[in-house]
């Protein structure tokens, strides 16, 4: 089964196109926060900043977050903003064998 990641995340970044921005805890769990900056080819008028969201334990995505801005004048300005959070439940025992 592929593993799932949100679309932002879901193409291949050159090296420098992810920047690690800072340490956080998301719900109490400690977390990188990186970032990256996508401007459309074509599209001087809009950008997309995806912040996300890796467990400093386990490398586990926590959360991300993704803002596109239009300043086209014909749009007047309009920012989308998509959010995922992810929860992986307690991790299982694993009992070594008798």
């Amino acid at each position: 089964m592929p593993h799932w990641r949100p679309e932002a995340l879901a193409s291949e970044f050159a090296a420098g196109e992810i920047r690690l921005i800072r340490r956080e805890a998301v719900g109490g769990v400690p977390a990188f926060l990186y970032e990256t900056k996508i401007h459309p080819g074509g599209v001087s008028t809009r950008e997309t900043t995806t912040e996300f969201w890796v467990g400093t334990n386990d490398n586990l995505l926590l959360k991300s977050e993704t803002l596109t801005k239009e300043t086209a004048q014909s749009s007047g300005g309009v920012e989308t903003r998509y959010t995922v959070s992810c929860s992986y439940g307690p991790a299982p025992e694993i009992k070594p064998p008798f």
